[in-house]
Order: structure tokens, then sequence, then C-alpha cells
């Protein structure tokens, strides 16, 4: 009604005097008058003077004004009309009447259907779909009036206690038809009917029961649902730790390889250490040998002098610092060719110090990128 009113500018005076001049279950209408002029006759009278107008005129001069002969039904016709409209005679829904009929005539849905199809024309899915949604409100509508005249009583029975069965089997979601809250409900035992919409209220008047069950089910879904997503959360914690695992492991692996480098070069200062310390002890060597000749001519210690001599010659110490003997030649070759080595070995050194340097920068680059990997997946 709302959208007929905004759309249409048509009240409810206006939607009745449409069915006079149109015609209607109660009343033929105006001979050879169509929609669009029967509109316009409305809208220049208004919602609010039409009805009165056709109470007080009849519609004697709707008829003078296309020009012809005014053959309508007296205007007692036209009262009585608008009366069955304002004031419609039919029995509540609730009635004690309405109540006595169903009971002694119950619905015969194939009898039903036969019906549509010989005056109206309807296949049986049509007429399903009009009456059978009706049938069953109707009937959760008594079922609400046997529980509130029993409440009245002093008789407040739980659902399933109650003689006769509630006629909806479980509520299946919430809905919202044109702002008003409702229930998508399945039916029990309503052949050819599985679900349909009924208002919130008339579910919470019958079964209130049924409106928390429903409530239990979404909340034990929503757990359900929260549990199953709670897996997935631990399979990526996992696949983060074999992640972080593999970052460690190969921190670890740059470590080692660090330790090595820095071993290595420690152990090529240690020889070229050695090397220095051996040419000092070369050098303090030939320190002795005056005074090992002074001890032999002394002959104080003649057998020690001899061994020292003897030493001194089986070692062939020689002074690096000072020029080689003639007679030694081949040996300060061979000590020159050894301390060309340690020279080598000490520039190898240096070399690998300037090399672990390096490395050293790239690790450190490389673990502040893994850092940073890490803290994203965190």
């Amino acid at each position: 009604m709302t959208d007929i009113e905004r759309k249409l500018g048509f009240g409810r005076d206006s939607l009745i005097a449409l069915s006079l001049l149109l015609g209607s279950d109660y009343y033929q209408g105006v001979h050879g008058l169509g929609p669009e002029s029967a509109c316009q006759i409305v809208k220049s009278i208004g919602d609010k003077y039409i009805l009165k107008k056709f109470a007080s005129e009849g519609l004697g001069w709707v008829k003078k004004r296309k020009g012809g002969k005014n053959d309508l039904w007296p205007d007692d016709n036209i009262l009585q009309v608008i009366n069955a409209y304002m004031k419609p005679k039919c029995h509540q829904a609730d009635s004690d009447i309405v109540h006595k009929a169903l009971a002694q005539y119950p619905f015969q849905r194939t009898k039903l259907q036969q019906i549509c199809v010989g005056f109206f024309e309807w296949p049986s899915e049509k007429t399903d779909g009009y009456i059978l949604p009706n049938i069953a409100e109707r009937n959760l509508r008594r079922f609400a009036n046997l529980r509130l005249t029993s409440s009245e009583v002093g008789l407040n029975l739980p659902l399933h206690e109650i003689p006769v069965k509630c006629p909806v089997s479980e509520i299946i979601k919430s809905r919202r038809v044109q702002g008003r809250e409702c229930y998508e409900v399945s039916w029990e035992g309503m052949d050819g009917l599985e679900t349909s919409i009924v208002p919130a209220d008339l579910i919470e008047s019958a079964c209130r029961e049924k409106i928390l069950e429903f409530e239990e089910r979404k909340a034990q879904r929503k757990k359900q649902n929260i549990q199953k997503r709670k897996p997935k959360k631990k399979e990526t914690n996992s696949s983060v730790a074999e992640l972080d695992l593999k970052l460690q492991n190969l921190l670890l692996d740059i470590n080692l390889r660090d330790e090595a480098n820095f071993n290595a070069s420690d152990s090529s200062g240690r020889i070229s250490r050695i090397t220095t310390d051996m040419a000092e002890a070369d050098l303090n060597t030939t320190d002795l040998l005056p005074l090992s000749h002074d001890i032999e001519h002394t002959g104080l210690i003649q057998n020690s002098s001899s061994e020292v001599v003897s030493s001194i010659d089986k070692n062939e110490i020689i002074d690096l610092l000072s020029p080689s003997p003639p007679k030694k030649s081949n040996l300060s070759s061979k000590c020159q060719q050894s301390s060309d080595q340690h020279i080598e070995v000490i520039n190898l050194s240096d070399s690998e110090n300037d090399m672990s340097v390096e490395h050293k920068q790239k690790a450190k680059e490389l673990r502040l990128f893994l850092a940073s990997i890490r803290n994203e997946i965190h």
C-alpha cells in the first residue's frame, strides 16, 4: 500500500472508487470506461472526497461526462458496495465459528486443486504456492491460540507435553520481509509444503522453544566453524616454524664458515709467528758459538762443549742477518728458499684476511635480509 500511494498517488478510498468505475466482484462498473480515464477521474476529485461524491451523487455524472446513457445500478447499491469494502462481513481467523468450521470441514488439498483448475485454470503447483503457506500459517495460529488458552487457565505445558503436535518442525533461518522480522520454517506433516516464511511474533507466541533450539544450533555451527579454522592456523604456524628452522640452519652454516675462515687465518698467522721465532732462535744460537769456543779452551766442561758444538754443527745453525760463509752456501740457499716460502705463507695469510672481511660483510647483509623475512612472516 505504501508503494501504491508513493508511485500512483492512490489511497484506500481511491482504490475503492476505481473498483466501482472499472468493476469488481461487487459491482459491474461503468461500461466503456477504461483504466486511464478512471484514474483521471479519481485524481481530479482526490482521495479525500471521491467516495463521498459517489455516495451522494451516484455514478450518473460519470456517464454524462462521456456523453452516453446512464444505465447504472441505483445509488443504494453503491452504498452497499462501499460498506462491503469499508466494513467487510467476515469472521476473524481465530473466532469460534472459524474453528468449528475447520473441525467440521478439514482441508482437502486435491479437491481445492480441482476447483482452482476449473474456475481459474490454475495448475496444481500454482494453487499449492498460493494456498498451502496460508493453510500452514493458519494451523500455527490455531496452535498459538491453544497455548494461550492453556496459559490463561494456569496450564503451562512444555512443548513436547502438549497433546496437539506443533505444526512447525524447525526454524531454518531468520528473515526480514518488508521490514518485518520473520523466520523461514519447515513444516511437520504438511503435504506439498516443505518450507515457508512466517512472522517472528507468531513463532514466539506459538512455539518459543523452536527459537531457542534455532539459536543453539546457530551457536554450535559457529563454534564448529571456528574449530575447523584452527587446524589451518596450526599448519601455518608449522610452516613458519619450518622456515624459521631453515633460516637458523643457514645462519649456522654462515657462522661455521666464518669460524673456519678465522681459524685458517689464525693458523697462517701462527705459522708466520713460528717462522719468525725460528729465525730469532737461529740468531740467538750464533751468539753461543764464541761462548762455546771459550768454554772448550778452558777445559772445564769438555764433554758438554763438544756436545754443544756437535749439536750446533748437526743442526746447522745459520745467522740470517750476517753474510753466509762460503763453505755453507748450499745451506744458505736452502734457508733462503725456506724464508721465501715463509714469506709466501705470510702473503697468503694477508690475502685470506682480506677475503674474510669481505665474506663477513656479505654474511652480515644476508643475516639482515633473513631477519627482515622472519619479521614479515611473524
